[in-house]
């Protein structure tokens, strides 16, 4: 039986039975074990309740670095999404990776994949993580869905040596930042993956995004639309193209419009 670890980094946002149960079902023929590598700065409570529940191999609070100096030589921001939450989103991440990576070597244990999940996913009912019978070093499964200006990095799956690239992820963030890049947190992750050669494996695992409240784009000041750089305007355009030449059955004929309408209202 392969072995998987699943890894929820940084903020502990929901503690819900079908992100624990339904992420566990799709993944019924493998021997899984959940890693929690939270903030450090984190609720006591909230991290015991989640440790109760998921039942880690290990757990390692992480801190937090300020990455002021970063964000403020950001040129073409997008406005859509929180600069500071990217930062933090992909700390978390890196750290975690690292965590297993340093868990493994001391104690020689080989897992076959790691997971990348968040704890506000709500995985949809039946839905299915499909891997391919043989995935390769330089490949990654990510859900064909919620791509926005690049590729989805809400959760992917790779084989456990693939994690090493991640060590040189913020390296790529800064060059990005150099450029005067387009820095939407999808597209530096498209990008990244072409940088370091990852290759994509899409598949169809359904899910929304758990939220209490929805954030209204409507009151943003106009002056803070974001401006998209032409060659950057451009390579989202042909993505965009090629998501819809993939999907054409469900763009273009059931009119399944997956990239929209991700969040679900909870109590």
């Amino acid at each position: 039986m392969k072995k998987l670890l699943i890894l929820i980094s940084g903020r502990l946002k929901h503690l819900s039975d079908e992100n624990f149960l339904r992420i566990k079902d799709c993944f019924n023929n493998y021997d899984i074990n959940f890693i929690l590598t939270p903030w450090i700065t984190e609720n006591e409570t909230i991290i015991k309740k989640f440790e109760e529940k998921y039942n880690p191999l290990f757990l390692k609070r992480i801190s937090q670095t300020k990455h002021d100096d970063q964000i403020k030589k950001i040129k073409f921001p997008d406005y859509s999404g929180s600069i500071e939450g990217f930062f933090y989103n992909w700390e978390g991440v890196c750290k975690g990776f690292r965590e297993i990576d340093n868990y493994c070597n001391e104690n020689n244990f080989r897992p076959d994949y790691i997971l990348r999940y968040r704890s506000d996913i709500l995985p949809q009912k039946n839905s299915v993580f499909s891997i391919e019978k043989k995935l390769n070093y330089n490949q990654i499964i990510i859900p064909d869905r919620y791509h926005w200006n690049g590729i989805n990095d809400q959760i992917f799956l790779m084989t456990f040596k693939t994690i090493k690239h991640f060590e040189f992820f913020f390296n790529y963030v800064d060059s990005h930042i150099r450029q005067n890049r387009f820095f939407s947190g999808e597209y530096i992750f498209y990008k990244f993956l072409k940088k370091v050669n990852l290759i994509p494996v899409f598949n169809d695992f359904n899910y929304n995004l758990m939220r209490e409240k929805f954030f209204n784009k409507d009151i943003l000041d106009e002056t803070l639309k974001s401006k998209i750089p032409l060659r950057d305007h451009l390579e989202i355009k042909l993505n965009r193209i090629k998501y819809k030449i993939r999907n054409f059955n469900d763009v273009f004929i059931l009119k399944n419009k997956r990239n929209k309408y991700q969040d679900i209202k909870i109590d």
